[in-house]
């Protein structure tokens, strides 16, 4: 994210954005919750991780995937050991 000269605030307001667009549910991000993602004190919601992730890839314009950021793409099988 930091590549791409994005801050907290910038991320926050265009996923907020993009999901009053886009006709899924709107979300309320702030930029503490991207502080937050960012320095692993919680993981985006799968709605969350979406917009995040069309948002950088349209600043970045290619395709950005969950994990180049450093997470699991919500649409693949869990890789996490069944406990």
């Amino acid at each position: 994210m930091q590549e791409l000269g994005v801050s907290n605030k910038g991320l926050a307001h265009r996923m907020r954005e993009a999901s009053q667009r886009d006709g899924g549910k709107p979300i309320a991000t702030s930029h503490t919750t991207i502080a937050r993602y960012r320095a692993g004190e919680n993981e985006p919601r799968p709605r969350a991780l979406e917009l995040m992730l069309s948002v950088l890839s349209r600043k970045a314009g290619r395709r950005i995937a969950a994990e180049q950021i450093g997470y699991v793409d919500p649409e693949q099988p869990s890789q996490r050991p069944n406990v």
